[in-house]
C-alpha cells in the first residue's frame, strides 16, 4: 500500500512539472497519462489568432496613438477572438474565461504614446477556461510625422 501511495505521489508531482493530465483507475489498476497540447489543432488555432492579431496591429501601425485608435484595435481583436470562441475553439463558458484584450494606458507608457507606439496584450484559453496563452504585440510607426 505504501508503494502504491509513493507511486501515485510521484505521478502527481510529475503531472505538476510536465503539465500532464493523469487519470488513475484503481479498479483496473491502470494509469493513463495524456499530454497537454498533443493535437495539432490547438497549435493551429494559436497561430491563426496570432496572425489575425498581427494583421490588426499592422493595419493601425501608422495611426496616431490615442483612445479612438486603441478602441478600434481592441474591438477588432475582440471580434476576432469572439469568432474563435463562438466556433468552439476557445475554452470557457463566458467570453471572459475564454479571452481578454488590453490596450491603452494599462499597456503603454507616456513615452510609448508620444512616439505613437501601440502595445496590445491578448490572452486566449484553448484548453482550459482562464488558463491563458498571452501574447504581447508592439508596433511603432514606419513613418515619422
Amino acid at each position: 500500500m505504501k508503494i502504491l501511495l509513493a507511486v501515485l505521489f510521484l505521478i502527481v508531482v510529475h503531472k505538476n512539472v510536465e503539465g500532464q493530465a493523469i487519470r488513475v483507475d484503481t479498479f483496473k489498476k491502470e494509469i493513463t497519462v495524456k499530454r497537454k497540447l498533443i493535437s495539432p489543432k490547438f497549435a493551429a488555432t494559436g497561430q491563426l489568432i496570432e496572425t489575425g492579431i498581427n494583421s490588426i496591429m499592422d493595419k493601425y501601425r501608422d495611426y496616431e496613438s490615442n483612445e479612438t485608435v486603441w478602441r478600434k484595435i481592441a474591438n477588432e481583436a475582440a471580434e476576432l477572438l469572439f469568432s474563435f470562441y463562438r466556433s468552439g475553439k476557445l475554452a470557457g463558458i463566458t467570453t471572459s474565461q475564454a479571452y481578454f484584450v488590453k490596450i491603452g494606458l494599462q499597456t503603454m507608457t507616456i513615452q510609448d504614446i508620444a512616439i505613437n507606439k501601440k502595445v496590445l496584450i491578448v490572452g486566449y484559453a484553448i484548453i482550459k477556461p482562464a488558463e491563458f496563452e498571452v501574447i504581447r504585440v508592439e508596433r511603432v510607426p514606419l513613418v515619422n510625422n
